[in-house]
C-alpha cells in the first residue's frame, strides 16, 4: 500500500496527504513527549505480541493425545481425563466443561501416546493461564531444559505413531 492517500478538503477539492507509519517519528508530530512515548511502547508491545503468537503457532503439534489431569488443592485431590488436539511445546488447551481447577491448583498433566511396541506417557507440571466455560489453557512448568527437550521428543514420537497407525 502506498504511503499517500488522496482526500477532499471541506470545499470538495482534492488534496494529497502523507500517512505516517505506526511508531514513526512523523506519527508523533504535535504530540506531547509522554504521548509519543506511549505510542512507542504500544508499537513495541504489538510487535512482541505478534512474536509470541508466531512462536506459539510454530511450537504447535497437529496431534490428538489422551490426557490425564491430576490436580491438588487444600481440600481436594482428583484426576479427570480428556483428549486434546491443541498442544504446543509450552502449553495446552484442555477441552472440558466446568473444570474443578483455579489459579492456585497444583496441576500435573500426563499425556498418553499410542506408540508401538509399548504406549508411552509423559508427565509435566502445569499452571492455569485461562479458565473458560468450555475448557482451560495451561502453560507447562518444566523442571529444566532437559525436561523440555524430552517433551519435544515425546511429542515427535507420538506424532509419528499417530501418522503411522491413525
Amino acid at each position: 500500500m502506498d504511503s499517500h492517500s488522496v482526500g477532499k478538503n471541506r470545499r470538495g477539492e482534492g488534496k494529497q496527504s502523507t500517512l505516517a507509519k505506526p511508531g514513526s517519528v512523523d506519527e508523533n508530530v504535535g504530540l506531547t513527549e509522554s504521548d509519543a512515548k506511549k505510542n512507542a511502547r504500544s508499537s513495541s508491545a504489538s510487535t512482541q505480541t505478534e512474536r509470541q503468537k508466531n512462536n506459539r503457532l510454530n511450537d504447535r503439534y497437529n496431534l490428538e493425545l489422551d490426557t490425564e489431569v491430576h490436580f491438588q488443592e487444600q481440600l481436594l485431590d482428583g484426576m479427570f481425563r480428556c483428549r486434546t488436539s491443541n498442544i504446543g511445546l509450552h502449553g495446552v488447551y484442555l477441552p472440558a466443561k466446568d473444570l474443578p481447577i483455579n489459579d492456585k491448583t497444583k496441576i500435573d498433566l500426563v499425556f498418553l501416546a499410542r506408540t508401538r511396541p509399548e504406549p508411552q506417557q509423559f508427565r509435566v507440571p502445569a499452571k492455569l493461564v485461562r479458565l473458560e466455560k468450555e475448557g482451560a489453557a495451561l502453560s507447562f512448568s518444566p523442571k529444566n531444559e532437559e525436561q523440555t527437550q524430552d517433551f519435544r521428543r515425546f511429542l515427535t514420537r507420538a506424532k509419528v505413531a499417530e501418522d503411522k497407525h491413525g
